[in-house]
């Protein structure tokens, strides 16, 4: 029990600027494991215009770990075309079946394949690699994990190296009801910029001393941007847009393994009434969708730290060109790598299981490809990950 309970007892702190300091990170219990996902050849189905459904899957892997985990805490990060989730030994069978079954959706339903692979920590620490959390603050009680280390990066290498797209995890051929996807909500059309462009943003510390580096960064950023990242918030309620029924409903089919249960009957009646109150306003008992719609950025993930600095901002073209300026200049001093995609609009997955504070959370990823095209970018830089 206190192995499960390991990652509630880690403390929070809600200053983003504070990831560069060193008391506010845990070091992982041995017997925990990482669970990487990933899209196959996500960046083709990118290319293709798919980029809303690899979002989609990639965010499932964090509602359907999190449902196989009984809502317990535990430290995960969205990356655009899959995920990155830590789960203790109690647990990681529930884990493993919940996202072998979504993989079998998403290749069944989706025609994507989804990669699944787990590593543990004790081995990775063998390796020489370390690997600590700390949590982030957002609203009510709903926090962020932020990563350092290396074993990340590592634990993605070594199981990308073991597997292939024919694992066993995404090739059975039959759907089940082992993927929860209780609570996964895609519900909002792209969200366009106020300022003029969203921009993904990856940044990978390379010198010596990478906290440094890191505050340098924050540093510049909040200068260019007036002062705060705050400014920058891609989601904006004004100009949020929810989807009409129909597109919600053929949303909805794809989700479903049994389209006869009484859980997609449910979801059927919900989206019935999410469209009357977010799309036409209608009043129901005492839910007021302004309210929670101008909470949504305090509830995202458009800021996020795990080994690598990601950020989806909402900028004017000069802070954007100021943005590329600075970042270039530190790549050639050789401090950091670093990647970028331009977008006019972000796209939004939400995982939502109250509409108070602290129950819900919105991963955020720029349109067109965000993180996994700017992770392209970055990786062009250095050929050599270790």
């Amino acid at each position: 029990m206190k192995e499960l309970n390991w990652y509630s007892t880690v403390p929070s702190f809600a200053d983003f600027h504070q990831l560069t300091q060193d008391e506010h990170f845990r070091r992982v219990p041995p017997t925990w494991s990482i669970i990487v996902t990933d899209i196959v050849d996500s960046t083709r189905a990118i290319d293709s215009g798919r980029y809303k459904d690899v979002n989609t899957i990639g965010a499932a892997c964090v509602v359907v770990a999190q449902n196989a985990m009984n809502r317990i805490q535990f430290p995960y990060v969205f990356g655009g075309d899959g995920a990155t989730l830590l789960v203790p030994d109690s647990h990681l069978a529930q884990v493993r079946t919940a996202l072998q079954s979504l993989a079998n959706l998403s290749r069944t339903n989706f025609n994507l394949t989804l990669r699944i692979g787990d590593v543990r920590v004790d081995e990775l620490e063998r390796m020489g690699c370390v690997l600590e959390v700390a949590k982030f603050q957002l609203a009510g009680k709903q926090t962020i994990a932020l990563f350092r280390g290396g074993a990340l990066a590592k634990a993605e290498a070594l199981i990308k190296s073991r597997s292939t797209p024919n694992d066993r995890t995404t090739t059975q051929n039959a759907l089940d009801d082992k993927s929860n996807l209780d609570g996964l909500s895609c519900r909002w059309q792209p969200i366009p910029s106020l300022h003029g462009r969203m921009v993904t943003l990856m940044v990978s510390a390379i010198s010596e001393d990478t906290n440094q580096t890191y505050k340098h960064v924050l540093m510049q950023l909040d200068e260019i941007l007036g002062g705060s990242m705050q400014s920058a918030i891609p989601l904006h309620a004004q100009n949020m847009r929810y989807k009409g029924f129909l597109e919600l409903l053929k949303d909805e089919w794809r989700y479903a393994t049994r389209r006869a249960s009484r859980n997609f009957v449910n979801r059927f009646f919900e989206i019935i009434l999410a469209v009357l109150i977010f799309k036409w306003r209608v009043p129901i008992r005492s839910i007021n969708p302004r309210a929670y719609e101008s909470k949504l950025g305090a509830h995202s993930d458009f800021r996020k730290f795990d080994e690598i600095l990601r950020m989806v901002l909402d900028v004017t073209p000069r802070q954007l060109a100021q943005i590329t300026i600075m970042l270039q200049n530190l790549h050639q001093s050789g401090k950091i790598r670093f990647g970028m995609h331009e977008s006019d609009s972000a796209l939004m997955t939400c995982f939502v299981y109250g509409l108070n504070d602290g129950e819900h959370i919105h991963f955020v990823d720029g349109a067109d490809g965000g993180y996994a095209l700017a992770a392209r970018q970055m990786k062009s830089q250095s050929t050599k990950l270790f």
